[in-house]
Parts: structure tokens; sequence; C-alpha cells
């Protein structure tokens, strides 16, 4: 049995972006150790270079695989030995293209890669996480109707028919190829909250913190990678020049700042079912997030494609 008393922290999207600069923020801790999910752990050159290797253990994940995530989660329990985890950083996140895709399971791809495998991913390790431990997800603003500047960016907010429409993408049919990558997008981080919500709520009186993050605007990360050319331009070289005059855009280096010590720091948090933004205050919530037949909903149907 080992007696390593370092910190376990599980991560995924820590390959690039904020996700990268978070990894590189906690192991400044001398006593962390971190396990991340990499879609290509060959290419995780930039992650490597920052992280002692004594201190970083990087396997294959696409959390859009629920196959994957399995295979993931069980090298987790074997790397990890007797050791519980401290805190589930589940970071990982793609913005679709303008077709619809679905995985082999037949489940929308942006749905599948934000939330359905996370939500899989936590329910692998909810054994292992230790007492005091913390599950947290990256949310968006662009879940919020309200938000003007999601608005600004091309965003209306969530659209949530039921959890089985949002599953198969099927949102709203009059939506145009652009606009419907956006709803996607949004609406699965919307499911996010839902469902970090409904697990506070559900483990009320636990030892454990479920809790969700707004990262901001971070132009010029990997978000954007499956948009078409121009979008990607404005997203890489454009929209870094807001960064300095409006608050809610930032720097991938402060965003995963405040990503490390929410997963590091117990006390920057220390109530369930929180959700903060990049400059870890209150984040503006889309009061349906709160809806729980909304979540009843999404837990019941998450729960049939995980252990179908």
């Amino acid at each position: 049995m080992t007696h390593d008393k370092s910190s376990l922290i599980v991560m995924t999207g820590a390959t690039s972006g904020l996700g990268l600069e978070a990894a590189r923020s906690l192991v400044e801790r001398q006593n962390v150790h971190l396990i991340i999910g990499a879609r290509a752990p060959e290419r995780a050159d930039a992650l490597r270079t920052g992280v002692p290797t004594d201190r970083l253990t990087v396997f294959r994940l696409d959390t859009s695989s629920l196959a994957s995530v399995h295979t993931f989660a069980n090298a987790v329990h074997e790397k990890r030995g007797s050791r519980l985890i401290s805190a589930l950083g589940m970071n990982a996140g793609m913005l679709g293209g303008d077709r619809l895709q679905l995985t082999e399971a037949g489940v929308e791809q942006t749905f599948a890669t934000n939330c359905l495998g996370h939500v899989a991913l936590a329910d692998q390790l909810r054994n292992a996480l230790a007492p005091g431990a913390i599950v947290l997800m990256t949310a968006s603003q662009s879940h919020n109707p309200a938000d003007r500047l999601t608005k600004l960016l091309g965003y209306r907010g969530a659209i949530f028919p039921n959890a089985e429409s949002v599953v198969r993408g099927k949102l709203d049919e009059s939506a145009g190829p652009a606009q419907a990558s956006r709803d996607r997008y949004a609406t699965s981080k919307l499911c996010c909250l839902l469902w970090t919500f409904a697990m506070a709520r559900l483990t009320q009186g636990e030892d454990i913190r479920f809790l969700a993050y707004d990262p901001g605007a971070v132009p010029a990360t990997q978000l954007a990678r499956n948009l078409d050319f121009s979008s990607r331009i404005g997203w890489e070289r454009l929209l870094p020049l807001a960064v300095p005059v409006l608050s809610s855009f930032t720097t991938p280096q402060a965003s995963g700042r405040s990503l490390a010590r929410l997963l590091a720091n117990p006390e920057v948090a220390p109530q369930t079912g929180q959700y903060l933004d990049h400059r870890l205050q209150a984040a503006t919530l889309w009061p349906k997030a709160r809806c729980t037949a909304w979540q009843n909903d999404l837990l019941n149907v998450c729960a049939g494609l995980t252990k179908s």
C-alpha cells in the first residue's frame, strides 16, 4: 500500500488553453500529482514541458466515447493504488461544426463531449473520491439567454425541449447550420449546470462538493477547432483584442489560475452547488438551470445511456 501524501487531481482538457494553464498552476504546489485525460497523449508536449514528469500521468481519453471514458477510469483506478482523488476537474470541451454529428452511440457529439462523457467519468470515479473532494464541471455563460456578451457572439442561450431531444441534437429544426451549432454548445453547457446542481442537491450531507465554473470568454483556445476558417480567425486573432477592455473576456493564464484555485483550495468554494466565474465570484445563472424537473430528466436520460 502506498503512503504517498500528495493530493491526487484528475483533469480533462488540460493539454491546451486554460486547462493547460490550470495544470501548470496546480503543480506549482509541491504536493499535487495530476492524472490527465487527453485525446492525443502523444501530442501533449506543452503539458509535459510545463509539468514535472514525476507528478504527471497522461492517459488517452475522448469524452465523446463512453468506451474511452470507461478505459480511462480503469486506468485511473489502477494508477492511483490506494490513494483517493481530492479533485476531479472536468474541463474538456468542444464547439461543434455546422453539421450535426452523432457518436457511434447515436449521441450528439457536442453534448457527448462536453457533458455526457464527464457525467459517466464522475460516476465511475465516485467511489475513489476523498472526503471533502471537489467535482467541478466547466460551464459557460452561453447557456443564459439574457447574457448580453454571448448574444453579441451570436448565441441565444440554451434550448432544452427535453433531455432526449438534446441527446439527439434536435433543438430547433428551423435554425441555420451556424446557429444550430451554437445552440448545441450552449445547451450542452446548460446540461453541465443541470447535472452539477442536481448532484449537489442529491448529495446534501455528504462530504463532497459539486461545483460549476464559468471560465469567461477565452479567445485563442482550441475550443473553436471545428469551426470554419473565418470563424477560427476571429476567435484566434480578433477576439483576444477585447480582453483588456471587457471584463467577461479573459486570458487562458488568468482563467486557468482560477480553475486551479477551485480545484486545490477548499476555502475558495466551501459550499456545494456553487457556480463561480473566472474572478471567483458568483456567476450569473439562468434560473432554468435550477429547475428540478429538467435536472431529473437529464439524470434519467444520462443514466440510461451510461449504463447501457
